[in-house]
């Protein structure tokens, strides 16, 4: 579990600003509140699999606080598993499971192979 309580500030320079410059706006993408709570189950020594629920509080997408992000949960399930002599290992994952989408905002499903000699 972790949770982190952030604020903050932003300010850039704009020209067409009375004063050149824009004040106390929040940074894009930075919820104020977030909650993560998660749990790994591991099998053996070469298997793990992984879940994760996430909780932001409302954030901004954008630097001039146009678009609002409502607060939302989203979930990260990812899953490991590596050959007996650690050469080979797999990993797959979902990420960004419900929530609230926006056009640049979307789940996201990855696959890693490596090799390790």
């Amino acid at each position: 579990m972790k949770y982190i309580l952030q604020k903050s500030d932003s300010s850039y320079a704009y020209s067409n600003a009375p004063t050149g410059r824009v004040d106390g706006k929040r940074i894009a993408y930075m919820p104020r509140n977030t909650l993560a709570l998660g749990v790994t189950w591991a099998e053996g020594r070469r298997s793990l699999l992984s879940a994760r629920a996430v909780y932001r509080s409302e954030r901004f997408e954008d630097m001039s606080n146009l678009t609002l992000w409502p607060a939302s949960w989203s979930v990260d399930v990812l899953a490991t598993w590596e050959t007996s002599d650690k050469h080979w290992s797999i990993g797959a994952a979902a990420l960004n499971l419900g929530g609230h989408k926006s056009p640049r905002q979307y789940e996201r499903y990855v696959l890693d192979v490596r090799y390790r000699f």
